[in-house]
C-alpha cells in the first residue's frame, strides 16, 4: 500500500492549545535577499542549516544524525540559482562535542535552483555532492529564514486548505474552524481505490510557529486476516462510509509556517497549501 508522506505533516499542521500573538506584539523588521541564516524543517535524520554572508562566503550544515558541515564561497543569480563551492569540510566529534576538520570523501559543487523565494521562505531544488553527487533532477525542500516572524492570527488560517501531488491530484485537505481542525490525507491503491486517513484535534499559532495536538486518528481501511479491507470514500467530502480508529494518537508537536501576503498560500512543514 502506498503510504502518503504528507500524513505526518498533516497531523502536525493540525491541533494544539490555542495561543495567538498579542495585538500589540511587535513584528521585527525583516531581511530581504538570501543573506542570513536559513533552516530546514528539523527531523531526527538530517536537515540543512545554511548561512549566507554578505561577503560571498557561506556555511552549510547537515544537522541531525549526520552532523556534517562545509564552508566556502557562493554565487547567487538573483531569484534563480545559488551555487556553493565548498573549500573546508568538518565532521562532528562526539567525544569532543564539537566539529573538527574532516575528510570530505566527495567533491563537487552544491547547486540550488530557486523555485520560490520570499522574505521568510525559500524553496529550492537541490543537487548536492553529498546527496547524490549532483546527478539526476535533484530533490525539492523548503528553508525558513531564522528569526523571521509573521503576525499570524487564528482567523488568518480559518477555512479549507488543500495540497496537491505533482500530477494535480488532491493529497491533503485541512479544515480549520477556530482552534479546531479536521485533516484528511488521501491516495489511491490498486489504481482505483480511494483511501483516506483522518485526524482531528486543536491547534494554535505564535511567532510563525504552529503547535498541533491531535485528538483522534481514523482510517478508511482495516487489516483483516493479513489483508486490507477498504471502506468507500466520498471523493468530494473525503468522508468514509466506515472509519477505523487508530490504536495510537500522534503526540503534540510544533512546526514552522509561512503565510503569503494575500493569505491564500500557506507553507507548513515544507508542504504548500492553497486556500480553497
Amino acid at each position: 500500500m502506498k503510504k502518503n508522506y504528507l500524513y505526518l505533516t498533516l497531523i502536525a499542521f493540525a491541533a494544539f492549545s490555542l495561543t495567538s500573538c498579542d495585538d500589540d506584539e511587535k513584528v521585527p523588521e525583516q531581511e530581504t535577499g538570501i543573506v542570513g541564516t536559513w533552516e530546514g524543517e528539523a527531523d531526527e535524520y538530517h536537515y540543512p542549516v545554511v548561512t549566507f554572508n554578505a561577503d560571498g562566503t557561506y556555511e552549510w550544515e547537515w544537522a541531525g544524525i549526520h552532523k556534517m558541515k562545509d564552508t566556502g564561497k557562493y554565487t547567487y543569480e538573483e531569484g534563480k540559482r545559488i551555487v556553493m563551492n565548498p573549500s573546508k569540510y568538518y565532521e562532528y566529534d562526539d567525544e569532543k562535542g564539537k566539529y573538527v576538520t574532516g575528510d570530505p570523501g566527495y567533491t563537487g559543487d552544491r547547486n540550488c535552483r530557486i523555485i520560490e523565494i520570499n522574505p521568510g521562505l525559500m524553496r529550492v531544488n537541490l543537487n548536492d555532492y553529498f546527496m547524490g553527487g549532483g546527478q539526476g533532477e535533484g530533490f525539492d525542500f523548503t528553508l525558513y529564514r531564522k528569526g523571521y516572524v509573521q503576525d499570524i492570527k487564528t482567523k488568518d488560517l480559518e477555512g479549507t486548505w488543500e495540497s496537491y501531488e505533482s500530477d494535480g491530484s488532491l493529497s491533503t485537505r485541512i479544515v480549520i474552524s477556530g482552534s479546531n481542525y479536521t485533516a484528511y490525507d488521501v491516495w489511491t491503491v490498486q489504481d482505483t481505490i480511494l483511501c483516506a486517513e483522518k485526524s482531528t484535534g486543536t491547534w494554535s499559532v505564535k511567532n510563525s510557529v504552529m503547535t498541533v495536538k491531535p485528538s483522534e486518528n481514523l482510517f478508511s481501511y482495516e487489516r483483516v486476516n493479513n489483508d486490507y479491507v477498504y471502506s468507500v470514500v466520498d471523493p468530494e467530502t473525503l468522508e468514509a462510509e466506515q472509519w477505523t480508529s487508530a490504536s495510537w494518537t500522534q503526540d503534540e508537536y510544533t512546526q514552522k509556517i509561512y503565510l503569503s501576503d494575500d493569505k491564500k498560500t500557506l507553507y507548513a512543514g515544507g508542504v504548500k497549501f492553497t486556500k480553497k
